[in-house]
């Protein structure tokens, strides 16, 4: 994640170096740290601060189930239903396209759960992620990990930041709305 964000940060500055300046921004989970200095809502180095305490917050719970993720290719109301109707818990975690949906599930349930997508014919794919980020498996981490926030200095971004979740721009109360989401 770091290395991640890293790279974002060092492309975003070679871009702005050339002329490349954005008018707006937006970003998704991990994305969201990248929006956070590139609108300068926080500076770069306090980003990757955050970015190894969101680390750290989910290394904390190595101990329990912190899930993992399936991509299914199935939209939103099918995947709302079949929340329901699944033999373990899956959370929808994501809505990447009106064909897509991502699924945050128990690793001990990952194989029975394909099995149950399997029999029903629904394409899918485990992605390698360590956790069943965006759901209730993170949330002991989201709540260790929203402490850190507590100490920093948000500022008015000096460009238009839009909701992933909304689409609407976002001002400075963008850590308190999208706090859980950058777990």
């Amino acid at each position: 994640q770091a290395a991640t964000t890293s790279l974002s940060l060092a492309l975003t500055r070679m871009l702005r170096a050339i002329g490349i300046v954005p008018d707006a921004v937006a970003g998704h989970s991990l994305g969201h740290y990248t929006v956070l200095a590139a609108s300068g809502i926080l500076s770069e180095e306090m980003v990757l601060g955050l970015v190894s305490k969101r680390v750290a917050c989910c290394e904390a719970m190595r101990t329990r189930d912190g899930g993992c993720m399936f991509a299914l290719s199935i939209d939103e109301p099918a995947a709302r239903a079949l929340a329901k109707s699944a033999p373990y818990p899956m959370f929808p975690a994501n809505f990447n396209s009106p064909n897509q949906t991502v699924f945050a599930l128990a690793r001990r349930h990952a194989n029975a759960i394909g099995r149950f997508l399997d029999k029903r014919g629904i394409e899918w794919s485990r992605l390698p992620v360590t956790w069943g980020y965006h759901s209730p498996f993170v949330e002991p981490a989201g709540r260790a990990y929203l402490r850190h926030l507590k100490h920093c200095r948000f500022i008015n971004p000096h460009m238009r930041v839009y909701s992933e979740t909304t689409g609407a721009p976002v001002r400075l109360d963008f850590a308190a709305r999208h706090a859980p989401n950058l777990m």
